[in-house]
Protein backbone atom coordinates (compact mmCIF):
# COMPACT_ATOMS: atom_id res chain seq x y z
CA UNK A 1 0.00 0.00 0.00
CA UNK A 2 1.48 3.37 -1.06
CA UNK A 3 1.72 6.44 1.16
CA UNK A 4 -1.30 8.20 -0.39
CA UNK A 5 -3.47 5.08 -0.29
CA UNK A 6 -2.42 4.49 3.33
CA UNK A 7 -3.40 8.02 4.33
CA UNK A 8 -6.78 7.71 2.63
CA UNK A 9 -7.39 4.43 4.43
CA UNK A 10 -6.44 5.95 7.81
CA UNK A 11 -8.61 9.01 7.33
CA UNK A 12 -11.55 6.82 6.34
CA UNK A 13 -11.00 4.65 9.40
CA UNK A 14 -10.86 7.68 11.68
CA UNK A 15 -14.12 9.00 10.21
CA UNK A 16 -15.87 5.69 10.82
CA UNK A 17 -14.58 5.60 14.38
CA UNK A 18 -16.00 9.05 15.16
CA UNK A 19 -19.50 7.96 14.15
CA UNK A 20 -19.31 5.40 16.93
CA UNK A 21 -18.01 7.84 19.53
CA UNK A 22 -21.38 8.43 21.14
CA UNK A 23 -21.71 4.72 21.89
CA UNK A 24 -18.34 4.50 23.61
CA UNK A 25 -18.16 7.46 25.93
CA UNK A 26 -19.79 5.92 28.97
CA UNK A 27 -17.94 2.61 28.88
CA UNK A 28 -14.50 3.44 27.54
CA UNK A 29 -12.12 6.37 27.53
CA UNK A 30 -13.04 9.18 25.18
CA UNK A 31 -10.26 10.84 23.17
CA UNK A 32 -11.19 14.40 22.26
CA UNK A 33 -8.47 15.15 19.67
CA UNK A 34 -9.02 14.58 15.97
CA UNK A 35 -6.04 12.45 14.83
CA UNK A 36 -3.52 14.45 12.85
CA UNK A 37 -1.13 12.87 10.36
CA UNK A 38 1.69 15.32 10.96
CA UNK A 39 4.23 15.81 8.16
CA UNK A 40 2.05 13.75 5.82
CA UNK A 41 0.37 15.05 2.64
CA UNK A 42 -3.37 15.58 2.78
CA UNK A 43 -4.85 13.10 0.26
CA UNK A 44 -8.33 14.57 0.54
CA UNK A 45 -7.32 18.23 0.10
CA UNK A 46 -8.11 19.32 -3.50
CA UNK A 47 -5.66 21.50 -5.41
CA UNK A 48 -8.42 23.79 -6.70
CA UNK A 49 -11.06 23.51 -4.00
CA UNK A 50 -14.62 24.73 -4.18
CA UNK A 51 -15.83 27.24 -1.64
CA UNK A 52 -16.08 25.68 1.82
CA UNK A 53 -18.34 27.29 4.43
CA UNK A 54 -17.92 26.46 8.12
CA UNK A 55 -19.98 28.11 10.87
CA UNK A 56 -18.67 28.06 14.44
CA UNK A 57 -20.07 29.23 17.77
CA UNK A 58 -17.42 31.17 19.72
CA UNK A 59 -16.90 31.61 23.46
CA UNK A 60 -13.18 32.37 23.61
CA UNK A 61 -11.91 33.86 26.87
CA UNK A 62 -9.22 35.80 24.98
CA UNK A 63 -11.46 37.09 22.18
CA UNK A 64 -12.46 40.74 22.18
CA UNK A 65 -16.01 39.88 21.16
CA UNK A 66 -16.61 37.35 23.95
CA UNK A 67 -14.51 38.59 26.88
CA UNK A 68 -15.47 41.06 29.58
CA UNK A 69 -14.49 44.64 28.79
CA UNK A 70 -12.59 44.82 32.10
CA UNK A 71 -9.88 42.50 30.71
CA UNK A 72 -9.77 43.91 27.18
CA UNK A 73 -6.11 44.79 27.70
CA UNK A 74 -5.25 41.09 27.47
CA UNK A 75 -8.41 39.54 26.01
CA UNK A 76 -8.20 41.36 22.69
CA UNK A 77 -8.03 38.58 20.10
CA UNK A 78 -9.71 39.33 16.77
CA UNK A 79 -10.53 36.82 14.05
CA UNK A 80 -11.16 39.26 11.18
CA UNK A 81 -7.75 39.03 9.50
CA UNK A 82 -7.75 35.26 9.83
CA UNK A 83 -11.17 35.01 8.19
CA UNK A 84 -10.02 37.24 5.36
CA UNK A 85 -6.90 35.12 4.76
CA UNK A 86 -8.93 31.91 4.74
CA UNK A 87 -11.39 33.34 2.26
CA UNK A 88 -8.89 34.91 -0.15
CA UNK A 89 -6.15 32.28 -0.12
CA UNK A 90 -7.92 29.03 0.74
CA UNK A 91 -11.50 29.65 -0.47
CA UNK A 92 -12.87 28.93 3.01
CA UNK A 93 -15.64 31.00 4.58
CA UNK A 94 -15.21 30.75 8.35
CA UNK A 95 -18.41 32.22 9.76
CA UNK A 96 -18.31 33.01 13.47
CA UNK A 97 -21.17 33.64 15.89
CA UNK A 98 -19.97 35.19 19.15
CA UNK A 99 -21.45 34.43 22.58
CA UNK A 100 -20.21 36.43 25.56
CA UNK A 101 -22.39 34.61 28.10
CA UNK A 102 -21.33 30.97 28.60
CA UNK A 103 -24.90 29.78 29.10
CA UNK A 104 -25.98 31.36 25.80
CA UNK A 105 -23.11 29.49 24.19
CA UNK A 106 -24.25 26.23 25.82
CA UNK A 107 -27.76 26.76 24.45
CA UNK A 108 -26.36 27.43 20.98
CA UNK A 109 -24.34 24.20 21.05
CA UNK A 110 -27.42 22.28 22.18
CA UNK A 111 -29.30 23.35 19.03
CA UNK A 112 -26.80 21.39 16.88
CA UNK A 113 -27.12 24.10 14.21
CA UNK A 114 -23.40 24.91 14.21
CA UNK A 115 -20.60 23.01 12.48
CA UNK A 116 -18.40 23.39 15.53
CA UNK A 117 -17.05 25.79 18.11
CA UNK A 118 -14.09 27.75 19.41
CA UNK A 119 -14.03 27.53 23.20
CA UNK A 120 -12.78 25.60 26.18
CA UNK A 121 -13.26 21.96 25.09
CA UNK A 122 -15.23 20.92 28.17
CA UNK A 123 -17.65 23.78 27.66
CA UNK A 124 -18.81 21.89 24.56
CA UNK A 125 -18.60 18.36 25.97
CA UNK A 126 -20.57 19.33 29.07
CA UNK A 127 -23.57 19.74 26.76
CA UNK A 128 -25.30 16.36 26.18
CA UNK A 129 -25.11 14.71 22.75
CA UNK A 130 -21.80 16.33 21.78
CA UNK A 131 -19.55 13.25 21.64
CA UNK A 132 -19.27 13.71 17.88
CA UNK A 133 -17.30 16.93 18.45
CA UNK A 134 -13.53 16.62 18.04
CA UNK A 135 -10.71 19.04 18.69
CA UNK A 136 -9.29 20.05 15.32
CA UNK A 137 -6.62 22.39 16.73
CA UNK A 138 -5.68 24.02 20.01
CA UNK A 139 -5.08 27.76 20.37
CA UNK A 140 -2.48 29.29 22.68
CA UNK A 141 -3.08 32.39 24.76
CA UNK A 142 -1.26 35.69 24.07
CA UNK A 143 1.74 34.45 26.12
CA UNK A 144 2.08 31.18 24.23
CA UNK A 145 0.43 29.00 26.88
CA UNK A 146 -1.88 26.26 25.58
CA UNK A 147 -2.99 24.82 28.93
CA UNK A 148 -5.85 25.33 31.35
CA UNK A 149 -5.77 24.21 34.97
CA UNK A 150 -7.39 24.91 38.29
CA UNK A 151 -5.75 26.59 41.26
CA UNK A 152 -6.72 26.33 44.91
CA UNK A 153 -6.34 29.71 46.55
CA UNK A 154 -6.69 31.20 50.04
CA UNK A 155 -6.44 34.73 51.31
CA UNK A 156 -2.82 35.87 51.53
CA UNK A 157 -3.16 36.33 55.29
CA UNK A 158 -4.83 32.96 55.82
CA UNK A 159 -3.52 30.46 58.34
CA UNK A 160 -3.70 27.75 55.67
CA UNK A 161 -0.24 27.21 54.17
CA UNK A 162 -0.50 23.90 52.29
CA UNK A 163 -3.09 21.70 50.62
CA UNK A 164 -3.35 19.31 53.59
CA UNK A 165 -4.49 22.22 55.74
CA UNK A 166 -7.80 22.27 53.85
CA UNK A 167 -9.09 19.14 55.55
CA UNK A 168 -12.45 19.99 57.12
CA UNK A 169 -12.63 23.56 55.80
CA UNK A 170 -15.20 25.16 53.51
CA UNK A 171 -14.22 25.45 49.85
CA UNK A 172 -15.85 27.16 46.86
CA UNK A 173 -15.63 25.19 43.63
CA UNK A 174 -16.96 25.41 40.09
CA UNK A 175 -20.02 23.72 38.63
CA UNK A 176 -19.80 20.63 36.43
CA UNK A 177 -19.52 22.72 33.25
CA UNK A 178 -16.07 23.94 34.40
CA UNK A 179 -13.76 20.93 34.28
CA UNK A 180 -10.64 22.53 35.76
CA UNK A 181 -12.37 23.84 38.89
CA UNK A 182 -14.74 20.93 39.35
CA UNK A 183 -13.55 17.50 38.21
CA UNK A 184 -9.85 18.34 38.22
CA UNK A 185 -10.15 20.03 41.62
CA UNK A 186 -12.02 17.07 43.11
CA UNK A 187 -9.41 14.71 41.67
CA UNK A 188 -6.63 16.76 43.26
CA UNK A 189 -8.27 16.72 46.68
CA UNK A 190 -8.93 12.97 46.49
CA UNK A 191 -5.34 12.29 45.42
CA UNK A 192 -4.04 14.01 48.55
CA UNK A 193 -6.79 12.61 50.80
CA UNK A 194 -8.16 16.07 51.55
CA UNK A 195 -11.80 16.05 52.66
CA UNK A 196 -13.43 19.50 52.78
CA UNK A 197 -15.94 20.27 55.50
CA UNK A 198 -18.35 21.75 52.97
CA UNK A 199 -18.22 22.53 49.25
CA UNK A 200 -20.10 25.53 47.89
CA UNK A 201 -20.69 25.24 44.14
CA UNK A 202 -20.49 28.45 42.12
CA UNK A 203 -21.02 29.21 38.45
CA UNK A 204 -18.11 31.62 38.04
CA UNK A 205 -14.67 32.43 39.41
CA UNK A 206 -15.97 35.89 40.28
CA UNK A 207 -18.60 34.39 42.59
CA UNK A 208 -16.10 32.01 44.20
CA UNK A 209 -13.56 34.76 44.85
CA UNK A 210 -16.34 37.01 46.12
CA UNK A 211 -17.42 34.63 48.88
CA UNK A 212 -13.78 33.92 49.71
CA UNK A 213 -13.18 37.63 50.23
CA UNK A 214 -16.36 37.84 52.33
CA UNK A 215 -15.10 35.07 54.60
CA UNK A 216 -17.96 32.70 53.72
CA UNK A 217 -15.47 30.03 52.60
CA UNK A 218 -11.85 29.37 53.53
CA UNK A 219 -10.54 28.50 50.05
CA UNK A 220 -11.61 28.54 46.41
CA UNK A 221 -10.89 26.50 43.31
CA UNK A 222 -10.76 28.81 40.29
CA UNK A 223 -9.32 28.81 36.78
CA UNK A 224 -5.61 29.59 36.48
CA UNK A 225 -6.24 32.67 34.32
CA UNK A 226 -9.02 34.11 36.51
CA UNK A 227 -6.87 36.50 38.54
CA UNK A 228 -5.60 38.18 35.37
CA UNK A 229 -8.07 37.55 32.51
CA UNK A 230 -11.56 37.56 34.02
CA UNK A 231 -13.87 39.95 35.85
CA UNK A 232 -12.21 38.93 39.11
CA UNK A 233 -9.78 41.78 38.41
CA UNK A 234 -12.61 44.18 39.31
CA UNK A 235 -12.67 43.03 42.94
CA UNK A 236 -9.21 41.69 43.74
CA UNK A 237 -5.56 41.47 42.73
CA UNK A 238 -3.43 38.39 42.18
CA UNK A 239 -1.21 39.40 45.10
CA UNK A 240 -4.20 39.23 47.46
CA UNK A 241 -4.06 35.43 47.44
CA UNK A 242 -1.81 32.47 48.08
CA UNK A 243 -1.92 29.50 45.70
CA UNK A 244 -1.82 26.24 47.65
CA UNK A 245 -1.98 23.79 44.75
CA UNK A 246 -2.57 23.36 41.02
CA UNK A 247 -4.62 20.70 39.23
CA UNK A 248 -3.74 18.67 36.14
CA UNK A 249 -3.43 20.61 32.89
CA UNK A 250 -5.96 20.28 30.07
CA UNK A 251 -6.38 22.09 26.72
CA UNK A 252 -7.25 25.78 27.12
CA UNK A 253 -9.00 26.71 23.88
CA UNK A 254 -9.73 24.55 20.86
CA UNK A 255 -11.20 24.76 17.40
CA UNK A 256 -13.75 21.94 17.47
CA UNK A 257 -15.87 20.38 14.73
CA UNK A 258 -18.98 18.24 14.86
CA UNK A 259 -17.80 15.26 12.82
CA UNK A 260 -21.38 14.16 12.16
CA UNK A 261 -21.84 17.36 10.17
CA UNK A 262 -18.38 18.06 8.74
CA UNK A 263 -16.77 15.46 6.41
CA UNK A 264 -13.24 14.43 7.33
CA UNK A 265 -11.87 15.88 4.08
CA UNK A 266 -13.31 19.32 4.93
CA UNK A 267 -12.06 19.14 8.51
CA UNK A 268 -8.55 18.31 7.33
CA UNK A 269 -8.67 21.06 4.70
CA UNK A 270 -9.59 23.65 7.35
CA UNK A 271 -6.95 22.36 9.74
CA UNK A 272 -4.16 22.50 7.13
CA UNK A 273 -5.18 26.02 6.17
CA UNK A 274 -5.22 27.29 9.77
CA UNK A 275 -1.85 25.72 10.53
CA UNK A 276 -0.34 27.18 7.36
CA UNK A 277 -1.63 30.64 8.23
CA UNK A 278 -0.46 30.36 11.82
CA UNK A 279 3.01 29.16 10.80
CA UNK A 280 3.48 32.20 8.57
CA UNK A 281 1.91 34.52 11.15
CA UNK A 282 -0.43 35.71 8.42
CA UNK A 283 -3.33 35.91 10.88
CA UNK A 284 -2.01 39.35 11.75
CA UNK A 285 -1.07 41.14 14.93
CA UNK A 286 -4.66 41.15 16.20
CA UNK A 287 -4.92 37.38 16.72
CA UNK A 288 -2.63 37.15 19.77
CA UNK A 289 -2.19 33.40 19.73
CA UNK A 290 -1.15 30.43 17.63
CA UNK A 291 -2.86 27.35 16.21
CA UNK A 292 -1.33 24.09 17.40
CA UNK A 293 -1.90 20.41 16.60
CA UNK A 294 -4.29 19.06 19.25
CA UNK A 295 -2.80 17.40 22.30
CA UNK A 296 -4.15 14.21 23.80
CA UNK A 297 -6.92 14.74 26.34
CA UNK A 298 -9.42 12.27 27.74
CA UNK A 299 -12.07 13.57 30.16
CA UNK A 300 -12.81 11.31 33.10
CA UNK A 301 -15.50 8.67 32.74
CA UNK A 302 -17.39 10.28 35.64
CA UNK A 303 -17.43 13.64 33.86
CA UNK A 304 -18.75 12.08 30.64
CA UNK A 305 -21.47 10.20 32.52
CA UNK A 306 -22.60 13.34 34.37
CA UNK A 307 -22.98 15.59 31.33
CA UNK A 308 -26.11 17.68 31.49
CA UNK A 309 -26.56 17.09 35.22
CA UNK A 310 -26.42 20.04 37.63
Amino acid sequence: MGSTEKNIFLLAAFSAAFLLAGCLTTSKTFETALPYLENEPCPSCPKNPERLAITLAVNDIYCEDTACSCVRYIANRKYGELQKELREKYNIDLNLKYFMEPYDFDAAIATRKYDGAISKPWRVYAVPETSSYKRLLDISDPNGNRWLWGILIVDKGSKFKKLADLNGVNIAMGNKCAYEKHYSALKLLAKHAVKPGKITWKASCLESVGILLDGKVDAAAISNYALEASCVVDIAKKDDFRILAETEKIPLTSVMLDMRKVPMRDAERLRRALLAISNTEAEGKDFHGKFLAPTHWTPSRKAMEERGKK
